[in-house]
C-alpha cells in the first residue's frame, strides 16, 4: 500500500518545527549560561576592587599613623633632649656656721639647731650669697625664732618653713640684684664704649646662664632639744 505523500510532508514539517523548537531552547540556554556567568564575574570583578580598595586605604593609614607616631616620638625625644641640656648642675652652698635657736617651753630650755644647704645652679650666685650673708642669716634668725618649739615638731610645719625661707632669702637676692643692677647701668652710661663685639659676647654668654635664684633650702640637720 503506498504512503500517503500528504501524511509524509506534515511529519517531515512537524520534525522540523520540533528541531526547530529544541535548538531554540538550547540558544535561549546558552545565552542565560552566558549572561548569568557575566553577571557572576562583574560581580567577582566588584568585590575583588572593593576589597584591594581596602586594604590600600588601609595601608596609607597604618603608614601615616606609623610616621605619625615616629613624628611625635621624634619631637618627645627632641624636646626631652632640650629640658637635659637646659639643666645646669646642681650647686650646694651650705651656711656656716648652723643656726641655733633657744626656746623657752614651760619654764624649760630647749633649742633647736639646723644646719641649712642651699641648692642653685648658676654659679654666680655664690658670691651674691657671701655679699649678702649677714642680711640673709638675720632673715632666718629671726624667721625660727617667731616658731614656737611644739610647731616645729611638725612635719608639715618644717616644710612650711623650707617654702618661707626659700621666700625670703630670694627677696633679699632679688631686692640686692636690681639695686647691683641699676649701679652698673648708671656707671655704663657714663662710661664710653670701647668694644661693642666684646659686649656683645659678654651678653651672649650671660644670657646662658641660668637665673639668680636658689632653687631650694634643704635642712641637711635638725635637731630639736
Amino acid at each position: 500500500m503506498a504512503a500517503d505523500p500528504k501524511k509524509s510532508k506534515e511529519k517531515d514539517s512537524e520534525a522540523a518545527e520540533g528541531d526547530e523548537q529544541a535548538s531554540a531552547g538550547g540558544g535561549k540556554k546558552k545565552k542565560l549560561f552566558i549572561m548569568v556567568g557575566v553577571v557572576v564575574l562583574l560581580m567577582a570583578l566588584s568585590i575583588g576592587g572593593t576589597l584591594l580598595a581596602v586594604n590600600l586605604m588601609s595601608d596609607k593609614k597604618s603608614d601615616s599613623s606609623e610616621e605619625s607616631d615616629e613624628h611625635e616620638d621624634g619631637e618627645e625625644d627632641e624636646e626631652a633632649e632640650e629640658e637635659v641640656e637646659a639643666l645646669a648642675p646642681a650647686i650646694y652652698f651650705t651656711m656656716q656656721p648652723n643656726f641655733t635657736v633657744n626656746f623657752n617651753v614651760d619654764g624649760r630650755q630647749r633649742y633647736l639647731q639646723a644646719e641649712i644647704t642651699l641648692l642653685y645652679r648658676n654659679p654666680e650666685v655664690e658670691s651674691l650669697l657671701t655679699l649678702h650673708m649677714p642680711a640673709i642669716r638675720n632673715q632666718l634668725v629671726m624667721l625660727l625664732g617667731g616658731k614656737s618649739f611644739e610647731e616645729l615638731q611638725n612635719h608639715e610645719s618644717r616644710e612650711k618653713l623650707k617654702v618661707e625661707s626659700l621666700a625670703a632669702i630670694q627677696s633679699i637676692l632679688d631686692k640686692e640684684n636690681a639695686a647691683l643692677s641699676q649701679k652698673d647701668k648708671s656707671e655704663e652710661d657714663d662710661e664710653e664704649e670701647e668694644d661693642k663685639d666684646d659686649d656683645e659676647e659678654s651678653e651672649d654668654d650671660s644670657e646662658k646662664l641660668p637665673p639668680l635664684v636658689v632653687e631650694q633650702v634643704l635642712f641637711t640637720r635638725f635637731v630639736m632639744q
